[in-house]
């Protein structure tokens, strides 16, 4: 199915932070589904998150500190938009 038909995707991570949480507002406004990090979803501090308009069917947080590897590298390549607003680096 092509993109234009098909439900658009973005992943955002952190979406609890200034400009992630605009960025997941004004995707859900156009219609994405959104799967965004944050570092605790059942955390108060993200329920402003979940009240946005069409976040009860569209949004979906999911608890993870971001590392690049190849399982991210497949969620990324699965969706229409990114923006890496958080990345955790693991010091080595």
């Amino acid at each position: 199915m092509a993109a234009s038909r098909a439900k658009k995707k973005a992943c955002v991570t952190g979406a609890g932070g200034f400009v992630a949480s605009w960025l997941v507002k004004l995707l859900l406004s156009k219609g994405y589904i959104v799967h965004s990090t944050v570092r605790k979803p059942g955390d108060e501090k993200y329920a402003h998150l979940m009240k946005l308009e069409g976040a009860s069917e569209k949004l979906k947080l999911v608890q993870s500190r971001f590392v690049m590897n190849p399982f991210t590298r497949q969620l990324l390549d699965v969706v229409q938009f990114s923006m890496l607003l958080a990345l955790y680096q693991q010091q080595l």
